[in-house]
């Protein structure tokens, strides 16, 4: 697994809790786990903006685009200073899920699948000072 790289899980909803009957607001897309080298990150770690809430399982939403994630996934990239940012389906995460057989498996193809957004401006290695003082 790449060190200091982030993983976001998405998945599609549709969202059935409009204002009134003849409202459809539509599938949406929201971040339902965060990946680090670590293991798991705790999605509250990350900042979310205004316009997303995180929802009563811990996702981050809704987004109405891939797109939209990519642009929250690049924030977060920079926010946690990772390298590169790995947007996976649910899908994909759950058949990988399934098909691997040892924990470095896993890693190596989960950096492989889904899309990757590099962070044009990786975090700075601190000189002894700023170490110091950190």
């Amino acid at each position: 697994m790449e060190n200091n790289d982030l993983y976001l899980i998405y998945n599609l909803k549709t969202n059935f809790e409009a204002q009134n009957e003849n409202e459809f607001l539509g599938p949406k897309y929201y971040v339902v786990r965060g990946l680090d080298s670590e293991g798991p990150l705790a999605l509250e770690k990350l900042k979310v903006s205004q316009t997303l809430v995180k929802t009563q399982h811990n996702e981050v939403g809704p987004f109405d685009s891939v797109e939209a994630i990519q642009q929250y996934m690049y924030q977060a990239c920079e926010e946690v200073e990772a390298k590169k940012g790995h947007l996976i389906s649910v899908n994909e995460y759950n058949q990988l899920l399934e098909q691997s057989n040892d924990p470095q498996e896993f890693w190596r193809t989960l950096s492989q699948i889904g899309q990757t957004i590099e962070n044009l401006e990786p975090p700075k290695k601190k000189n002894f000072l700023g170490n110091l003082f950190s």
